[in-house]
């Protein structure tokens, strides 16, 4: 099946980026700020602080799920609405000092983040119905551009922080989230303007074609989860790198060496590329599909492990390595944007209607729980197992799956009933 019609992004990938660039800023002084609030004013001892943030965290992980069902009742239109405002309101309430409303605030903002983010992306599908070719570049565009967020929330709070002025970083943070609103009422606009196929009754039976292509998306996120927790654990690896590196790396980059600062470089140069090969090679004919791209996934996060292993024997979580950080930083992007925004398009493409959002927030909640799960599986790992048997076990297990979902894709496009891009 050939589609003909632009090859352009719909304008608002760019305008819902953008609010979930200012969204995440607001989301991100609580993140980053709340817990240094509470003990900077003595609420709390800071061991306290910690465990309330523990606590705050863990919902966090979990609230997508909700969120999901909740955004299929109320539209995707109110739930990412919504979201930006709950973020907004949470900061403004910390302006108070009241206790209680600090408390408020925090879940204001945990539902604000639970119904915003699996709206966003439900709603960035709708622009898809009738550009299924571009819908892969789209997300990958879109997961490329929304990484900055964290990246300008370190800039703007860590800077308000430095200068003791935490007050004045909630503000700020609050009032950028409401700027997101701009952007998002122009994407409401060209949304209402879409002839979008009616909503199915929540409650009609699945057909055997719906029940197949959700068996899809289930597959494809219980492999994700093992991805997810290897990507962790590449992170953890990776972070004595940023410390060997970054007077080499300070010299390169005009910003402070973090870990997100590499990445959201990474991100933005790769998809843009990526975005281009998809579409070339769509108009070629020679494209492969969404499911052979998760599984080349797959095989490229276990490169990095590779070139880790190589070096283990000297990197022992912190000394030097002879590996670049910027080539392991690479393959562990490249896979990345090969999986998480090419599964998140495929959801939004696979899933009936009234179970999109529920499946993405199962997506997303699987992501957000990589960081528990890697330390859960920490306890299972015998002492006497070293980082070279650890990456190298990894690395074959990463193959592994890579080869398992290449052998299952045929069988799983089939089950898509529709030609995947």
């Amino acid at each position: 099946m050939k589609y003909i019609g632009s090859s352009r992004q719909p304008t608002a990938l760019y305008c819902i980026a953008l609010t979930e660039i200012c969204r995440r800023i607001a989301f991100g002084a609580i993140a980053y700020l709340f817990f240094l609030y509470i003990a900077d004013f003595q609420y709390f001892t800071e061991h306290a602080s910690g465990q309330i943030g523990t606590v705050f965290l863990s919902i966090t992980i979990f609230l997508p799920i909700l969120g999901g069902f909740i955004v299929e009742r109320i539209q995707y239109r109110l739930s990412v609405i919504w979201g930006v405002l709950l973020n907004a309101i949470g900061c403004f309430l910390i302006l108070t000092s009241s206790l209680p409303f600090l408390f408020i605030a925090l879940v204001l903002v945990a539902f604000g983040n639970a119904l915003f983010q699996p709206g966003s992306y439900a709603l960035l599908g709708t622009f898809y119905q009738q550009k299924p070719h571009l819908r892969d570049a789209g997300f990958s565009i879109y997961y490329a551009l929304i990484s900055l967020g964290p990246l300008f929330a370190f800039w703007i709070l860590n800077s308000l922080a430095d200068l003791k002025n935490l007050h004045a970083a909630f503000a700020i943070a609050g009032s950028i989230g409401l700027i997101g609103l701009i952007p998002l009422g122009i994407a409401l606009k060209q949304y209402n303007r879409l002839k979008l196929q009616a909503a199915e009754n929540a409650f009609s039976p699945l057909h055997k074609q719906e029940k197949d292509r959700i068996w899809v998306a289930v597959i494809l996120i219980l492999f994700s989860i093992i991805f997810w927790i290897a990507q962790d654990l590449s992170h953890t690896a990776l972070n004595p790198l940023l410390v060997e590196y970054s007077p080499t790396i300070a010299k390169i980059l005009p910003f402070d060496m973090q870990l997100f600062s590499i990445q959201s470089l990474y991100f933005i140069l790769i998809a843009l590329v990526l975005a281009k090969i998809y579409l070339f090679s769509y108009k070629k004919r020679s494209y492969s599909n969404a499911i052979l791209k998760i599984s080349l996934a797959f095989f490229i996060l276990s490169i990095c492990f590779a070139m880790l292993t190589l070096d283990s024997f000297e990197l022992n979580f912190g000394a030097f390595v002879t590996s670049s950080v910027f080539t392991v930083y690479f393959f562990v992007v490249l896979a990345e944007l090969l999986l998480a925004p090419i599964g998140l398009s495929l959801i939004t493409r696979l899933s009936p209607r009234r179970y999109t959002a529920v499946l993405i927030g199962i997506w997303i909640t699987c992501f957000n729980a990589a960081f528990y799960l890697k330390n859960l599986a920490f306890l299972f790992i015998p002492s006497f197992i070293s980082p070279h048997m650890l990456f190298e076990t990894v690395a074959i297990l990463l193959i592994i799956i890579g080869l398992l979902i290449f052998a299952l894709s045929k069988k799983l496009n089939r089950m898509c009933h529709f030609e995947l891009f």
